[in-house]
């Protein structure tokens, strides 16, 4: 039961993660769902031949190898890139004024403020 749950969890987490994708890259749909199970693919190949068997996302969801805090780290690094990305395509949409980049409303939050 438990890990059908963190099945469904890694799939949402990866559903977003392109939904977010979709946002900053004007490309189609397929390409990238394409694209992410390819550099998905990559690192779990990377990760086999480094020796990092049990920080494959694979091996973590099959529950015969790893620990639950790597599997927790997956799914966390899915969710922060994709709310980054949001809040990144969010934020250069509201300022649309070149000299302004969407991270750098945290720096100086009232740069963008003309004061009269």
């Amino acid at each position: 039961m438990i890990y059908s749950f963190l099945i469904a969890i890694t799939g949402a987490l990866l559903a977003l993660f392109i939904y977010s994708l979709y946002f900053v890259f004007n490309q189609g749909r397929f390409i990238l769902l394409g694209g992410v199970f390819l550099g998905y693919l990559v690192v779990d190949i990377a990760l086999d031949v480094l020796g990092g068997f049990r920080h494959k996302l694979t091996n973590l969801l099959m529950g015969n190898t790893g620990s639950i805090w790597v599997l927790g780290a997956w799914l966390v690094f899915l969710l922060l890139s994709s709310l980054l990305f949001i809040k990144w395509r969010g934020l250069s949409s509201v300022y649309k004024d070149h000299s302004i980049s969407a991270f750098s409303i945290f720096y100086n939050p009232l740069s963008h403020l003309e004061y009269k």
